[in-house]
């Protein structure tokens, strides 16, 4: 077993191990009803940024130093080409513990089940990430009958648990969509994670001072700090193994880790060189397209110039 199957195996135990503890802990500190979900998600973007800065030494050194020179940018370029992958992480996180809250656990999964499907759907059809597959379709249709017969019930009982969970996994299926597309084109994850938990932060933290639900945290007693912080601790450890799981697999079968396999070395090459020429493609498109304007606008300048100087001439000689 080579280091890329140890790594696989090593983010996607920890990812499920994670997610599980994470259900539960959250469970409980939003069922106390002394924090509020945007506070808590705020908090666990805090605590995973502590972690980054704390072992940034370990984390640099996991990386590649040949795909990963020249991927430092500003603030101003962060936020230009990740706004997009910040709104969909943040609303995902947000409507997930909304869907949790209102949900009970053994329910919230089966909420949130149609994750896989939409994700199946944006993939193919919008990212083209991946080939058509018959496992795969029989696992979407099998996923969509479960939630169908789940949703019956639910409609009846919990109307809730149906309209967040399907909310929550339509834009967790784009979030995962446009990670794995962003991952293919910067390959330094911990500058993307640390981007994307900086400007969500910030983001958050205005929202909470605004409504004034920052203060809540002062009030919280020592059960719900205990929870807190195990809150925050799996979180830590769901953020980071989901980033490797879909950067070492895809993200259908990050959503598939029951039943699907990692790919083969061969087909994950040729997907991953198909990516990088659309990947390439969008970007020669996008500079060609600035390169076009910029000359479009040379141009106008240097013919407005000379129109000028022809119109000062003629009235000039109008005058004499």
């Amino acid at each position: 077993m080579g280091k890329s199957d140890l790594a696989v195996l090593f983010s996607i135990g920890m990812y499920l191990l994670s997610s599980i503890t994470s259900v539960f802990v959250n469970k409980y500190v939003l069922m106390d009803d002394v924090i509020d979900t945007v506070l808590l998600i705020l908090l666990q973007h805090l605590s995973c940024l502590l972690f980054l800065f704390l072992f940034k030494k370990y984390l640099t050194k996991l990386q590649n130093d040949n795909n990963t020179e020249g991927e430092n940018f500003s603030l101003y370029e962060g936020i230009k080409h990740m706004w997009l992958l910040i709104i969909s992480f943040n609303f995902t996180l947000i409507l997930g513990n909304i869907c949790l809250k209102y949900t009970n656990i053994s329910s919230y999964q089966l909420a949130r089940s149609m994750t896989l499907p939409f994700n199946f759907f944006f993939s193919y059809f919008y990212f083209k990430q991946i080939k058509f597959n018959i496992l795969m379709i029989c696992s979407c249709i099998l996923v969509s009958i479960g939630f169908f017969i789940f949703s019956i019930d639910a409609v009846n009982t919990n109307y809730r648990s149906v309209l967040y969970g399907t909310t929550v996994s339509i834009i967790q299926a784009i979030h995962l969509n446009l990670l794995k597309q962003k991952l293919l084109i910067y390959k330094n994850k911990m500058i993307m994670l640390r981007y994307n938990l900086i400007y969500s932060s910030i983001i958050l933290f205005i929202y909470l001072t605004i409504t004034r639900d920052i203060f809540a945290v002062f009030n919280l007693n020592y059960r719900a700090a205990f929870f807190l912080f195990l809150s925050c601790v799996s979180a830590i450890c769901v953020t980071f193994s989901s980033f490797l799981c879909i950067y070492y697999t895809d993200n259908v079968v990050y959503n598939m880790f029951g039943n699907g396999q990692k790919k083969k070395k061969k087909k994950d090459k040729k997907l991953n060189e198909q990516m990088n020429e659309q990947m390439n493609e969008q970007m020669n498109e996008q500079m060609n397209e600035q390169l076009n304007e910029k000359l479009n606008e040379k141009l106008n300048e240097k013919l407005n110039e000379k129109l000028n100087e022809k119109l000062n001439e003629k009235i000039i000689e109008n005058k004499n």
